[in-house]
């Protein structure tokens, strides 16, 4: 890429970049996006508790026209991810619906000691699956506790209950698996860290550095041009070896309570994953 246009391209990305995450791509003459995976307006679909575009190929807009489009990553957790007060969240002085006694704890959490199921609420997913509130979680001891949740809350175990209990069965399994889904992958992992701190990344921030975002459009330009399977392989290795850093920074300032530096990073890895998911698009396509 010559320098005048890098110089024009940035101030581009700079002075026009209204929301967070939004990239420019060229467009070629014949008015073909310069990514045949990235291609007219995007559609939002959810997938593990978190807001995430698939491409749409629609009828060029007068944007793409004008030799621009724009890709927007995810960036915040879908409506059905509910983020508590944990400083309204308790697991002490419960009471059973049922039979009306003091429960014990996290021993009762989900099923009292007479055999009901309870009501849980105004807890965090790292409550609900009694681990500390960490970047670094073990994932087996949370793969272990999930299947052993599920194996109590089944509904199908409460199909000759009352109609109240099989709600409270089938709402807590469902709570259950939103809080699995969410903790156990890296990024929604961090994305909920992030809401529980009070420092959501949003659609509408606009403080990403131009230069990263230059880098990633010169990414998705040279995956545009991919045209065999080990030019493909280079810059998966290149872009895992990108994720693995994110992670490794996004760890360090969590523990550190670096909060604002852990965004930082959780956005470009945001960034990252979205290339992640293009290149596994080529593969199914395309190789």
């Amino acid at each position: 890429m010559s320098a005048p246009i890098r110089v024009m391209l940035r101030r581009c990305l700079t002075e026009s970049k209204k929301s967070i995450g939004k990239t420019y791509f060229r467009v070629k003459q014949n008015n073909d996006v310069h990514s045949d995976i990235l291609n007219g307006y995007f559609c939002k679909r959810k997938f593990y508790g978190i807001t995430v575009f698939k491409p749409n190929h629609l009828v060029a807009s007068p944007v793409l026209q004008r030799g621009h489009i724009s890709d927007k990553p995810t960036f915040t957790l879908s409506e059905i991810t509910c983020i508590v007060n944990r400083s309204l969240s308790t697991l002490t002085g419960r009471n059973c619906w049922k039979c009306g006694r003091t429960q014990n704890g996290r021993s009762e959490l989900f099923i009292c000691e007479c055999g009901i199921v309870q009501e849980v609420s105004d807890l965090t997913y790292f409550q609900v699956l009694d681990i500390e509130e960490t970047f670094d979680v073990d994932l087996k001891a949370l793969a272990f506790t999930y299947k052993e949740l599920q194996k109590i809350l089944h509904p199908d175990k409460y199909s000759q209950k009352t109609e109240k209990e099989r709600d409270l069965a089938e709402t807590q399994s469902s709570l259950v698996n939103k809080a699995y889904m969410t903790l156990t992958k890296p990024l929604s992992r961090a994305l909920y860290l992030l809401e529980l701190n009070n420092q959501p990344i949003e659609e509408s921030n606009s403080d990403v550095d131009p230069d990263f975002l230059m880098e990633i459009m010169e990414i998705n330009e040279e995956l545009a041009d991919v045209d065999c399977p080990e030019a493909l392989l280079r810059i998966q290795t290149e872009n895992n070896q990108r994720l693995e850093g994110c992670l490794v920074e996004i760890s360090k300032a969590f523990k550190e309570k670096n909060i604002a530096l852990a965004k930082e990073h959780v956005i470009k890895m945001t960034y990252f994953v979205n290339v992640d998911d293009k290149i596994k698009e080529i593969y199914r396509k395309s190789f």
